[in-house]
């Protein structure tokens, strides 16, 4: 059994309810470019939900970003380098009649 299997039986029965929990613990809103992104360095997770949006049938894009190797503590201000490459995932609903409910 998969990791994400037993979750997965409950987000699949409220869909609606798993993302807007989701987009609310790990998301923001772009008014600019109106969206609403959410991002998390686990590309499976992004990926569930966006099989759960997809249930909505919310359209929605799924984008890489590669980040620096460079991390600032915020306490020490020391600047560390990390050791390999890090990427976020971020995952994306566009326009109007995908945001509102």
């Amino acid at each position: 059994m998969d990791s994400y299997d037993i979750p997965l039986i409950y987000l699949e029965k409220y869909p609606a309810e798993a993302c807007r929990g989701f987009f609310d613990a790990e998301g923001w809103a772009e008014a600019y470019y109106y969206r609403i992104v959410a991002d998390n360095t686990n590309s499976s997770i992004i990926d569930l939900f966006g099989l759960l949006l997809e249930k909505l049938d919310i359209n929605y894009k799924i984008y890489q970003c590669h980040q620096n190797g460079m991390l600032v503590d915020p306490k020490s201000g020391k600047t560390y380098r990390r050791n390999s490459e890090f990427i976020i995932y971020l995952l994306a609903i566009y326009g109007e009649e995908n945001i509102t409910s």
